[in-house]
């Protein structure tokens, strides 16, 4: 047999039920403020893991920032290096494209210089060998005796060397064709 449950009778006296009741409050605080900083302590160890899960993170991706940035720097430094090489080839290019140009200016103005009347060239050819011009020279003059001369200012010039006029230019004595070459040695 199962007795109802009934509700117990206090005969206490009033001061022991307030002590009583503020037994159990108090206990029902200390209960309460333990569970209070159970949670506050388990939720700042949660917020301390993250925090260093957090900053873990942020230093691996400094680190794959900063290797990120080396190689792009690496690559337009490269880049930039390759770029220059390419320009100073060019340049290297140019620069003996251009040492190796021949300027037939200075030649014809030394041949203008000793060149007599009645001589007149119809033919002139200037190819550049390293540091040597080699001339060709076809022309006409009115006069053997003029040819001549123009052999002899020709041989007393010091920068014409190699003079050497074909045989057919000494055949006729008027109005002879002929056949010239010299060298000039350049001076570097």
């Amino acid at each position: 047999m199962q007795l109802a449950k009934q509700p117990l009778i206090n005969l206490l006296p009033e001061r022991e039920k307030k002590e009583l009741f503020l037994e159990k409050t108090k206990k029902l605080v200390i209960i309460l403020g333990n569970i209070f900083l159970v949670t506050l302590t388990c939720l700042i160890l949660l917020l301390f893991t993250i925090q260093i899960y957090i900053n873990g993170e942020v230093k691996s991706e400094i680190i794959i920032l900063e290797q990120t940035k080396k190689t792009y720097e690496k690559t337009e430094a490269q880049n930039l290096q390759n770029e220059i090489k390419k320009h100073n080839r060019d340049l290297l290019r140019l620069n003996k494209f251009y040492k190796d140009q021949l300027y037939p200016s200075d030649v014809l103005e030394k041949l203008s210089e000793i060149i007599p009347q009645e001589i007149y060239f119809t033919n002139l050819s200037f190819k550049k060998e390293g540091n040597t011009i080699k001339a060709t020279i076809s022309g006409f003059s009115k006069t053997r005796e003029r040819l001549t001369f123009f052999r002899k200012e020709l041989e007393g010039k010091n920068i014409f060397k190699n003079i050497n006029f074909s045989q057919e230019s000494w055949i006729k004595p008027v109005n002879a064709d002929f056949h010239l070459t010299f060298e000039i040695v350049l001076v570097q």
